[in-house]
């Protein structure tokens, strides 16, 4: 009795563990599809991995434009972003919650800047303002290229609901810390 208990408890174990690792696996692939979707042609390809509760507050159209001006622009280059941590999953009524940590180069073009009076001051200023807000190991300027190369740290809210296919995003911003409040339990911010 004790030798067939003692299998079942760990059979059940590693179901869980597999179901543990699976989730963490489909949100690990669903994230890499989100950050394609924001390298992609269309910006509204990364719009449909946006937690819905989003558009409540932001109009697709508004941010739809925002990303397209965002993607014209040559000044700033975002890339190689990865995750840094995921927490583990909680689930909370029935929604499976996580937070991810990744990290993110940008490149930013300053190059317009050359040979204008008063341009190394503008930049040094710059600089300072990037570093107090990233961190100074963070922050680097490149005098060759005449372009700044920052490394930031994002967080997202990962949010799986039966409503949805996919694990759907939502940045931890103070400027979205109104839609966060509505969509993702006290409980759940309170242990992220």
């Amino acid at each position: 009795f004790k030798q067939k208990t003692a299998y079942e408890i760990g059979v059940r174990l590693v179901g869980s563990e597999m179901c543990i690792r699976d989730r963490h696996d489909d949100l690990t692939e669903t994230f890499d599809k989100y950050i394609r979707a924001t390298k992609s042609d269309s910006p509204a390809e990364q719009l449909e991995y946006l937690h819905p509760r989003v558009f409540d507050f932001i109009s697709k159209d508004t941010l739809l434009l925002g990303l397209e001006l965002i993607k014209q622009s040559t000044m700033i280059k975002a890339g190689n972003e990865k995750i840094v941590s995921k927490s583990d999953v909680i689930t909370h009524d029935g929604v499976q919650y996580a937070l991810l940590t990744y990290s993110q180069q940008l490149s930013m073009d300053v190059s317009d800047m050359k040979g204008q009076g008063g341009a190394n001051v503008a930049i040094s200023l710059m600089l300072n303002e990037l570093k107090s807000q990233y961190g100074a190991d963070n922050v680097v300027f490149n005098e060759k290229l005449f372009t700044v190369e920052m490394t930031t740290t994002n967080y997202v809210y990962a949010i799986l609901d039966s409503k949805y296919r996919e694990w759907k995003y939502l940045p931890k911003t103070k400027e979205l810390a109104h839609v966060t409040e509505q969509v993702v339990p006290d409980t759940i911010r309170q242990r992220f």
